[in-house]
């Protein structure tokens, strides 16, 4: 069941998340906030005091020297607001910077203990977009700044104002808070339309943003252009950005008038306070030094109350719009489990494994039975969609199966955490990641707690190839950062090096020699075979030449292991296996 997020429960959660991760910096800024609001209703009565005093200097009832006191009086507390002005907006700067890169660390983490699964589900990468888009705009520090400076200011404030207007008229104060009150239910109305308009459109946005990634992002240019490709996003891109901005267009029409209708009734209860306030000054109840003070005072507080609404309180309509995104993640399930030492000496089990992506009914895996020996050496066969990627990702423990049980030594993956799963383990996939680092850092980031180990680092280049050794290894490799680019085989061979530089007693390799031609890839594997003698390997590949180094070749066809055996056997079956190699075996000769 969908969790409900309402106004109080998103501001309570956002605020104690506040003051969690500034401490006293965050107690601070509303201490100051709060003596700007003193401040301000003090300057008014020091300015009616020196208004009441020029009337009376005027008629020499007092000396100038009274006067001059005043007038001082009042140059100190305005001098003492503007300092505190600025001091309010350095402290609100600090603890929203802070703040994001606290929060920041927590989502990053939050996505490392959610179920790997989810991020093939689109909705869910919506989902990491939006909580994305809500840190790097400071949606959550905005939204909590704005309530608390709701309560430390501007209610002080508004409290303080009443009870200076009150002395002049009781219905001053009643007056200005019912003309307060269509201003508040139209930011009601906004948040609604914001939020409704958000769950409308970011579906449209993130296409939006990927086809501007298609037109202009270093990794499409030149096949998009040379393609011709260019035409036909530019016109899906246009289409995307239209229809975004048609919806936001009508929802703003439709608020611009509702809350024209709104503000028009805060005007008019606005100048009825000015007019009981001319009545007040005509039969001589306030002096005039009081209503010069209260006319400047309202002509300040109409001008404050519509910075509230129309810039504060409107925005906390977008701002929460945005948080709740964010806390949808953060309250997302995680994947939990109990830590444990593997004793890989019992190596793997797949027990009657099936396995669908999501909440479909279609099984990608039927009811496998696999298991490895510790120190044997397996390849996985099959197809293009035939599951052998599925099934890595559950021998590993990146995914659980829908039914069955996976055992990695003595644990299930459904039961143990993955910190325990990927301890020991290892693996080079076939979308591979080209980090913007030094050649070093590449290799090392597959283990970057221990030590770095030039040694093997230097023998794990030779063994890969590729003229690697030949690079300075702190050489960056991101042409746009002033360093230099490999190719696509180069990086594979990188890719092939990190993951064998992680100490492990299992490991992966999906596709690892796709941008690699057959003999090299042939080399290859025989080195890679000496550097994992003695421990539970994988090797997934579409090529079979070198999957001949197995010890035992497992076929998938259709989500189902259809053939098990050595290259000798598989061939003398004259099966799938025996099918695959014919088509192949010319590569080899």
């Amino acid at each position: 069941m969908k969790q409900k997020y309402s106004f109080e429960m998103i501001t309570m959660r956002n605020t104690i998340d506040y003051f969690k991760k500034s401490t006293w910096w965050g107690v601070l800024e509303q201490v100051v906030a709060t003596l700007r609001a003193v401040c301000f209703v003090m300057s008014l009565w020091a300015m009616q005091e020196v208004f009441d005093r020029v009337y009376r200097f005027t008629q020499t009832q007092i000396s100038i020297l009274e006067f001059t006191g005043y007038l001082l009086l009042l140059c100190v507390i305005l001098i003492i607001n503007q300092l505190l002005n600025g001091y309010g907006q350095y402290l609100m700067s600090q603890v929203s910077y802070s703040n994001m890169g606290k929060l920041m660390g927590d989502f990053q983490r939050k996505l490392g203990r959610i179920d790997p699964v989810h991020f093939e589900r689109e909705e869910f990468l919506d989902q990491i977009e939006r909580a994305k888009d809500c840190l790097e705009y400071e949606e959550l520090g905005h939204l909590a700044s704005i309530t608390l400076q709701f309560v430390s200011y501007y209610t002080i404030l508004l409290l303080l104002v009443g009870f200076y207007l009150f002395q002049f008229s009781p219905l001053i104060p009643i007056i200005i808070v019912l003309s307060f009150i269509p201003l508040v239910l139209g930011y009601l109305l906004h948040y609604r339309q914001a939020r409704k308009l958000e769950e409308e459109t970011y579906s449209l946005r993130r296409q939006n943003r990927y086809y501007v990634e298609s037109l202009v992002g270093p990794q499409f240019f030149k096949e998009t252009r040379l393609l011709g490709g260019f035409g036909y996003f530019y016109n899906h891109f246009f289409s995307t950005l239209y229809s975004v901005v048609r919806r936001e267009e009508r929802a703003s029409l439709k608020m611009m008038w509702i809350k024209l209708g709104l503000n028009l009734f805060s005007y008019l209860g606005f100048g009825f306070v000015l007019y009981l306030l001319f009545i007040e000054l005509t039969q001589g109840k306030v002096s005039i030094g009081a209503f010069s003070s209260t006319f400047i005072l309202l002509s300040q507080f109409f001008s404050l109350v519509d910075e509230l609404v129309s810039e504060h309180i409107s925005g906390i309509g977008d701002s929460l719009s945005q948080v709740v995104n964010f806390y949808q993640l953060m309250d997302f399930p995680e994947r939990g489990g109990n830590m444990g030492e593997i004793d890989f000496s019992k190596g793997l089990v797949a027990e009657q494994v099936s396995f669908s992506y999501g909440e479909s009914s279609q099984l990608i895996l039927k009811e496998l039975n696999l298991d490895l020996q510790k120190g044997e050496s397996i390849a996985l066969v099959g197809e293009n969609g035939s599951g052998k990627t599925t099934l890595i990702r559950l021998l590993l423990g990146l995914y659980t199966p829908t039914s069955g049980q996976v055992w990695i030594g003595d644990l299930e993956t459904q039961t143990t955490h993955q910190r325990s799963l990927f301890r020991r383990t290892s693996g080079v996939f076939q979308q591979f990641q080209r980090y913007k680092l030094s050649l070093l850092d590449n290799i090392c980031i597959s283990d970057w707690s221990k030590d770095v180990e030039e040694s093997v680092i230097d023998r794990l280049l030779e063994m890969v190839g590729g003229h690697l050794k030949s690079i300075d290894k702190n050489m960056l490799l991101a042409p746009e950062f002033g360093g230099i680019n490999l190719s696509g085989g180069q990086w594979q061979r990188l890719a092939i090096a990190r993951g064998l530089y992680r100490e492990h007693d299992f490991i992966i390799m999906d596709e690892p020699t796709a941008a690699i031609d057959p003999k090299e890839e042939y080399r290859l594997y025989q080195m890679f075979e000496q550097m994992v003698a003695e421990k539970t390997s994988i090797l997934v590949s579409h090529r079979l030449g070198s999957v001949r180094l197995a010890s035992r070749i497992v076929v998938l066809d259709q989500g189902k292991i259809v053939e098990i055996g050595s290259h000798e056997e598989l061939l003398a079956k004259k099966g799938k296996y025996f099918t695959l190699w014919r088509s192949q075996s010319k590569w080899y000769d």
